[in-house]
């Protein structure tokens, strides 16, 4: 289980405008799905690569975006 923490507006404005459509896709998908292993399915992608994608667009941003239990 993930659980989102909130982004704050003004590090909105920060986030670089190349970030990857992957990137993005895959922290939208764990923040619907709430679950890593439901949001790779549903990317028919491994968990692995997931879970890469979500760690290049945290080092991205400079900003934790999930929490694992």
């Amino acid at each position: 289980c993930a659980k989102l923490i909130a982004l704050i507006y003004p590090s909105i404005i920060l986030i670089p405008m190349s970030l990857s459509s992957n990137y993005l896709d895959a922290f939208y998908e764990v923040a619907r799905q709430k679950n890593f292993s439901l949001a790779a399915k549903k990317l028919h992608i491994t968990q692995s690569a997931l879970s890469q994608r979500v760690m290049n667009l945290e080092q991205e941003i400079g900003s934790t975006l999930f929490i694992q239990d």
